[in-house]
């Protein structure tokens, strides 16, 4: 019996430091691809590489809006969604579900290597403060191009 493919998006969220090209290099590496190959919609949002959980699972949801196509207000019903988040991307998955007023269903949150229990770089990187947030920043503007 063959598989039949899920009629509603697939939303790959990426972790710290992702992008959709640094370097040349792709986040989800022909997995977007792939899934649309067999058929699946599927979006990629693109939020800050190196946001707080709050900040990224906004701009999760307004890029997901975008991506979508859904305003304000609008009268079309609400798709459904699935939710794949790589290691930070599964904790701004987690967030996201928790907002008020979301145009759109979550059915599921599927997260890879997500730290659900914090990281040691996440301690590091609140022990140095916001000082090594800025270099953090103008190190991946200057990588990125």
């Amino acid at each position: 019996m063959p598989y039949i493919y899920p009629d509603n998006y697939i939303v790959l969220c990426h972790g710290f430091l992702g992008t959709d090209g640094m370097m040349g290099i792709n986040y989800f590496r022909g997995v977007k691809a792939d899934l649309e190959s067999q058929g699946c919609k599927v979006v990629v949002p693109k939020v800050s590489m190196t946001g707080s959980i709050d900040e990224r699972a906004s701009q999760l949801n307004s890029q997901i809006n975008e991506l979508l196509g859904l305003r304000p207000g609008a009268s079309t019903g609400r798709p459904d969604v699935h939710l794949i988040g790589h290691s930070m991307g599964g904790l701004d998955a987690r967030r996201l579900v928790h907002m008020p007023d979301l145009r759109y269903n979550v059915l599921s949150i599927t997260t890879i290597s997500t730290p659900h229990y914090g990281s040691p770089v996440a301690s590091l990187s609140d022990s140095l403060g916001f000082v090594s947030r800025i270099q953090c920043q103008v190190l991946l503007g200057l990588l990125s191009g």
